[in-house]
């Protein structure tokens, strides 16, 4: 029965056949920073280190994370990691980064 849906419904085929390509484009996070970092050393190190971004972020953050540095490769990557799915901002950063807590007193 399900064949025979799919035979008379040329839809079906076409979607079976977008959804395997997406899957198989989605990207390798880890393997986009991996290329990111080597491109990033020949660039300016006050360029890669988005001082404006750590230091805003250390701020905000300074009562319920220790903030660690992110670079431009660092960034990308959790882009990538994120998909949309979630928003970018500081606290989403520390939690898929897993930075360490500010112990509670």
């Amino acid at each position: 029965m399900i064949l025979e849906t799919i035979k008379s419904n040329p839809c079906w085929i076409i979607f079976f056949l977008c959804f395997f390509i997406a899957n198989g484009l989605a990207p390798d996070c880890r393997e986009i920073g991996k290329h990111c970092s080597q491109c990033l050393l020949k660039l300016n190190d006050s360029y890669n280190k988005l001082e404006v971004v750590n230091n805003g972020c250390r701020q905000k953050l300074q009562d319920v994370y220790i903030w660690e540095d992110q670079d431009l490769c660092d960034m990308l990557v959790i882009a990538c990691e994120l998909d949309g799915v979630r928003k970018k901002d500081c606290l989403t950063m520390a939690h898929v980064t897993q930075m360490r807590r500010v112990k509670e007193l």
